[in-house]
């Protein structure tokens, strides 16, 4: 595949391990926390030691049309970025939602705005909320059972704790406690914290210091130096 990533089998755990490819800017290992045991036995990445710039070079020698196309950095099979009209298009559900209040988040309603409707917000997000504010304000909730968006100030958004299910263990599996770091969105960096085991399908997650816009359903990939340990969806 062409994820830059690496596997290693380990001879005395006798596991394949998933690794941070050379190239850490373009890394993609966080995405792949979910392969097993099998799939990475069987797996090759073959970029796990070559950087983009290189990757590119050898591009342009095999004259292939892509040699100088421009990164994707969002959603690849969206080119246009828009995912609103993705959504609308894709989903039939997604269009009987009506616009809904947004509140601030101590409960307070937000007198004369609306959302567009909760499938649109993701937590953390700045753009779509409308001017007005005295400081920028960030998406920090979503309740959508009610169609509800609670935003905040960039303070309100730091967490320094959450749980993790629908867990998948690759280097080892956590029994009890660990010290690691931990990645709750990609390219950003694993920070450090303690992974505590609560029952077979999830855990608790502690940062060392509060973490900025944690998002339920967004993976928590958990790292010792550049190996993964192993995994799980926020809840």
């Amino acid at each position: 595949t062409g994820h830059y990533a690496k596997i290693e089998y380990n001879e005395n755990s006798k596991r394949y391990e998933l690794l941070r490819g050379d190239d850490i800017k373009k890394d993609q290992s966080y995405f792949l926390y979910g392969m097993n045991q099998n799939a990475l036995s069987r797996a090759v990445f073959p970029l796990k030691e070559t950087s983009k710039s290189v990757v590119r070079e050898i591009a342009a020698e095999l004259k292939l049309e892509t040699a100088q196309k421009k990164d994707s950095m969002e959603i690849c099979f969206i080119p246009d970025n828009d995912y609103k009209k993705f959504l609308k298009e894709n989903n039939e559900g997604i269009n009987k939602i009506k616009p809904g209040e947004m509140f601030y988040a101590n409960g307070e309603k937000l007198k004369n705005r609306k959302q567009e409707g909760y499938p649109f917000y993701t937590i953390g997000q700045r753009k779509g909320l409308g001017g007005g504010f005295t400081e920028p304000m960030y998406v920090s909730g979503i309740d959508a059972k009610n169609n509800k968006v609670f935003i905040s100030n960039r303070e309100g958004l730091y967490r320094k704790e959450f749980t993790a299910e629908n867990l998948n263990w690759i280097s080892e599996e956590i029994s009890e406690s660990k010290k690691c770091t931990i990645m709750v969105r990609f390219n950003t960096t694993a920070k450090p914290g303690t992974v505590y085991r609560i029952d077979n399908d999830k855990v608790r997650v502690e940062f060392d210091q509060p973490e900025f816009a944690v998002t339920p359903g967004q993976s928590a990939v958990f790292f010792d130096g550049n190996k993964i340990i192993g995994g799980g969806v926020i809840c």
